[in-house]
């Protein structure tokens, strides 16, 4: 909305310091702004990396399990995961999160797509930890193209191989700990590649990736600053 776009850059201008949280806010807001810091996210990298016992819903189900956590909303891309479970029924498709601004219709009837809703944060390693494949399905548009994604550090701080839609900051801070696809065919092709990944180096080298990026760093970084 333009009023709030016009708000936004008074803010900028009165602000002592300005925060983006990926490089393409970086370079939007340094321009408005010469003291703007880029802050990525970061994780609670020993919240997501302590196993806990599997979320009872999860406790039945034999074959490999790919899954998501957050919102669910106009970003996300549900007719990929419908294409996906259509395509492969013997996968079951985990999504936790509110539906808000998402027509989930189009996977409601699919037997092997599990809509969870919104669980509580302490909540879900226990969900996590049973994943065998951890997603970032979003459409690409302005905002996914500004996000660095908070779930990315959570899902590699438990050791998950990462299937994600085309992010720009994915190919900046995760390149070579993450498989991105554009297309349902390349989608199920590298799901099947990260079923694959689970030997202990590589699965050592995602939680090792996730200790080096902890909201007590991103403080310190901030403090210095």
């Amino acid at each position: 909305d333009k009023a709030i776009l016009s708000q936004e850059e008074q803010l900028v201008h009165s602000a002592d310091l300005v925060v983006a949280s990926s490089q393409a806010l970086y370079d939007r807001m340094k321009k408005l702004h010469p003291s703007t810091l880029l802050l990525r996210n970061a994780a609670d990298a020993s919240h997501f990396y302590n196993p806990m016992p599997v979320a009872p819903e999860l406790t039945s189900i034999r074959g490999p399990v790919i899954g998501y956590y957050g919102a669910i909303s106009d970003w996300f891309d549900i007719r990929l995961i419908g294409q996906l479970a259509a395509r492969r029924p013997d996968w079951t498709f985990v999504l936790i999160g509110h539906t808000f601004g998402c027509d989930t219709s189009v996977v409601e009837s699919l037997p092997n797509v599990m809509l969870l809703g919104e669980k509580p944060y302490e909540r879900l390693p226990s969900y996590l930890h049973r994943f065998d494949v951890a997603l970032i399905p979003f459409l690409e548009n302005e905002l996914t193209r500004a996000t660095n994604p908070v779930k990315l550090y959570e899902y590699l701080a438990a050791g998950k191989p990462v299937v994600s839609t085309y992010l720009p900051e994915l190919e900046t801070v995760a390149a070579g700990l993450t498989l991105v696809a554009c297309t349902p065919e390349d989608f199920e092709q590298a799901i099947e590649r990260s079923l694959q990944r689970q030997a202990p180096r590589e699965v050592q080298a995602r939680m090792q990736f996730a200790r080096s990026h902890t909201w007590e760093m991103r403080y310190k970084e901030l403090h210095e600053h």
